[in-house]
């Protein structure tokens, strides 16, 4: 039970990180979206562990 809490917690983080790394990165240029390079790692780290960490929270609650 904690360690599905702390699961979440941190997915919720991972989601928060995202969702700023994503709207400080964002430039509309000529209508396309542009990523910072220096963005683009932070985004990929939050991208990843949010990812891995659901797939850890949904085989959790499958088993």
């Amino acid at each position: 039970m904690l360690a599905t809490s702390f699961m979440l917690i941190v997915w919720l983080m991972g989601f928060l990180f995202i969702s700023t790394g994503l709207e400080k990165s964002q430039q509309l240029h000529n209508g396309e979206l542009t990523i910072y390079p220096e963005k683009r790692l932070a985004f990929g780290v939050g991208l990843v562990a949010y990812i891995g960490i659901s797939l850890v929270i949904a085989i959790t609650f499958v088993l």
